[in-house]
């Protein structure tokens, strides 16, 4: 992913973004990143993917899919409308990449 100014390229790599990304799941209240260090966790499982956090660029910038767990018996899907907005609001202020769209899975709930 590069930004490309008069001065040049600035390159930022998707582990940066990954990360920006995993610190928005983890202040969105109810949220967490699915991934195998939260099997500790009483979590129901409905599948797992290998990476919670995918990156694709297209015309309308960065495509973000992110794959959590939401907290038991909260509103799924006002979560994740919050979930989306903090992706979006932080990627973009820090890096300066336009995001396209935020897609999340819920993989499981915990309690």
């Amino acid at each position: 992913m590069h930004i490309q100014n008069p001065l040049g390229k600035i390159d930022i790599s998707k582990r940066i973004v990954s990360k920006i990304i995993l610190d928005s799941v983890q202040v969105t209240v109810g949220t967490l990143i699915a991934s195998k260090r939260n099997s500790g966790r009483r979590v129901s499982w409905f599948g797992s993917r290998p990476d919670p956090v995918d990156l694709q660029d297209s015309p309308q910038g960065l495509d973000i899919h992110v794959s959590v767990l939401i907290r038991h018996r909260l509103n799924m899907p006002e979560v994740c409308r919050r979930l989306q907005a903090n992706i979006r609001e932080k990627v973009e202020a820090f890096t300066g990449l336009p995001v396209g769209r935020v897609n999340v899975t819920i993989e499981g709930v915990f309690a």
